[in-house]
């Protein structure tokens, strides 16, 4: 894909999710897009006007943002680089413009707010991932480095999402020339065997043309 989005928050998971697209994680985007949604609720809280960022301040903001990760890096792709900012929810308004950019993948810092549901991944992110029809990386962030090489590590079970992720996970080893690992975890209270899953992997793997 020439193309990569980043949904951008400000968070450490959105910087490290930016890091690795001006990187050119994982197929070297020629073009990446940094998009931001401002929750509309926060106009309607009744805060003075003073404390309200316009959208062209918070584009500012981003733009800034966009450049000092850019001089963080090591390294990064010569990439084309744009901002925009909409209001409205955003999981909504992040759909909406993927739908109008297609072959294209969508970076995500991944985070939660509190509670149980959102205690890993942010709302918005789990919106996003039970909708998406396009590939979607989420970014956790921690004090390591940021690394794009090494091992790609898909986790998979016998439902069909597990396919198409296994599908992607070996199309960018392959493209990256990183070696693949597969993880499934038998839980033999559900009488799962590490055979049956062998004969899974196997029989997806050899179905994608060109992977062996």
């Amino acid at each position: 894909m020439e193309r990569a989005v980043v949904a951008y928050d400000f968070s450490p998971h959105a910087r490290r999710a930016l890091g690795l697209a001006l990187q050119g994680f994982p197929f070297g985007s020629k073009r990446v897009e940094v998009f931001h949604a401002c929750d509309e609720r926060i106009f309607q809280e009744g805060l003075p006007n003073s404390e309200i960022p316009t959208l062209e301040e918070l584009q500012g903001v981003i733009e800034s943002d966009v450049e000092e990760v850019r001089k963080s890096l090591p390294t990064s792709e010569n990439a084309t680089l744009e901002v925009y900012v909409a209001a409205g929810c955003p999981w909504e308004r992040i759909l909406e413009y993927m739908g109008s950019v297609p072959d294209t993948a969508l970076f995500l810092g991944g985070q939660g707010h509190g509670g149980f549901h959102g205690s890993f991944l942010g709302r918005t992110v789990q919106h996003i991932l039970r909708r998406a029809k396009f590939p979607v990386y989420v970014v956790k962030n921690d004090s390591s480095e940021v690394s794009t090489q090494g091992v790609i590590l898909c986790a998979v079970d016998y439902a069909e999402p597990s396919r198409y992720a296994l599908e992607e996970a070996a199309r960018i080893a392959r493209v990256r020339d990183e070696k693949l690992a597969v993880l499934h975890v038998v839980d033999n209270r559900c009488g799962g065997s590490q055979r049956k899953m062998e004969r899974c992997v196997g029989f997806w793997l050899i179905s994608q043309s060109g992977c062996r």
